[in-house]
């Protein structure tokens, strides 16, 4: 059953919550008569649901079949009659085809007991259902033959209108939880077996479009070091006095490139505002132990863009935050978390262009209490930042992404300048 679906099973269980609580013998004819409607149908194929079982049960046993029979013994004989590097590539490859249709009969098995499930809940749910129409039909039926000045009865025939009300909103929530689950779990598994969101609050983009979407393409050099390390050395001692350092760290070229755009007053103001990112996000969140993919790190990742928008125009903090996200190891999660929450961070400085630091800060604050950013939760699934406390995000050690499977967006930062509009006298 679609989402709409089941946000319309909640909407009529909703309804009939308040039927049930203002119904009364004044009312009651009128009601019974209005209920089969309120009601509604419910919808779906229970047998058609089941015919699917059937087909993933089979799909799944003749995967496995092939996986197990099939490749074992090409592998097999394939090592019998050929030695060598090209030989042990070749069975490496068969092997590795035999891991991943065992895993696809894997999913085919539980997409089976989804849909089993979905099939016994509905169809016992539309007998519930028929039951509960009929027995609407039977009040209304000898209600309408009571007097209207017999209020004993009436009030009699309220109180069940109002069982039986209740009864189908019920069964109405029941039935849309249970599809909500199923969904959620189908659309786990079509995306591989991962539970790799949380669910979407309803009304707020797709986590899972979020997580596809906010991908780009590993850098095609190598890393640089830079500053180059034999530079900070001598620049260190001198910029102790202003009360900061520059740490030698690994960039990529793209950001290296952009970085060089800058002017040397500019390169100081980036400086200032890498380190008051760190900074303030601490600040924020009082000094935590861990500070990497949770409320910190969004807060971090946001703060540092409406800053830098604040100082080099939206255009040029979009394109070097995005470069800088484009070292190899990045896995999709992280990455798919700095990429949204560096956008909600632009979208603020923006908005903001003159405000002061504590003013963004308290509006980055506000928008990572109240969801509008991303983090991962502890069980390593990307979730709205108001899904998951402070304390229920994953950890650096705990977390693991053993295969990044990146995006191939390359983004075109040909022309892109800092904004330098209105700055004298280098402008």
């Amino acid at each position: 059953m679609s989402q709409v679906a089941v946000e319309e099973l909640e909407d009529r269980a909703a309804s009939l919550g308040s039927i049930a609580g203002s119904v009364s013998g004044n009312n009651v004819r009128s009601v019974l008569g209005d209920l089969p409607a309120k009601i509604g149908e419910l919808g779906g194929d229970a047998e058609a649901i089941e015919d699917l079982r059937i087909s993933c049960t089979r799909t799944a046993e003749a995967t496995e079949t092939a996986a197990s029979d099939g490749l074992s013994s090409a592998a097999s004989e394939l090592e019998a009659a050929w030695t060598g590097s090209a030989a042990s590539s070749a069975v490496g490859a068969i092997t590795k085809q035999r891991s991943a249709l065992l895993q696809d009969s894997e999913l085919f098995t539980r997409a089976a007991g989804v849909l089993s499930s979905l099939s016994t809940n509905l169809a016992s749910a539309k007998e519930d259902h028929t039951a509960i129409l009929d027995n609407v039909a039977d009040l209304a039926a000898r209600a309408a033959d009571v007097p209207d000045d017999d209020e004993e009865a009436l009030h009699e025939f309220a109180v069940a209108t109002r069982r039986v009300a209740t009864a189908a909103a019920t069964l109405l929530t029941a039935l849309a939880q249970e599809n909500r689950a199923a969904a959620a779990e189908l659309r786990s598994i079509s995306l591989g077996g991962d539970d790799v969101v949380a669910l979407t609050p309803d009304g707020r983009e797709s986590l899972e479009d979020i997580l596809n979407r906010y991908q780009v393409a590993a850098s095609e050099y190598e890393l640089v070091d830079f500053p180059p390390p034999e530079l900070v050395d001598v620049i260190n001692p001198i910029l102790e006095r202003l009360g900061f350092s520059v740490p030698s760290s690994k960039w990529t070229q793209e950001e290296l490139d952009l970085f060089l755009q800058l002017r040397p007053d500019e390169m100081y103001t980036w400086y200032r505002l890498q380190q008051e990112a760190y900074v303030v996000s601490e600040q924020q969140f009082g000094d935590p132990d861990n500070t990497t993919h949770n409320h910190v790190d969004a807060f971090r990742h946001a703060y540092w863009n409406a800053r830098m928008t604040q100082e080099f125009g939206a255009e040029w903090s979009e394109a070097f935050a995005t470069a800088h996200e484009r070292k190899p190891e990045n896995g999709r999660y992280p990455e798919a978390m700095d990429l949204y929450n560096n956008e909600r961070g632009r979208e603020i400085g923006t908005s903001n262009p003159n405000a002061s630091p504590e003013q963004i800060a308290s509006q980055v604050r506000q928008s990572v209490d109240q969801g509008d950013m991303v983090v991962i939760s502890q069980d390593g699934r990307l979730a709205y930042s108001d899904q998951v406390g402070h304390g229920g995000t994953t950890t650096l050690d705990d977390y693991d992404e053993s295969e990044v499977d990146r995006g191939g967006f390359v983004p075109d930062t040909d022309g892109v300048r800092p904004d330098r509009s209105g700055l004298n006298p280098w402008a």
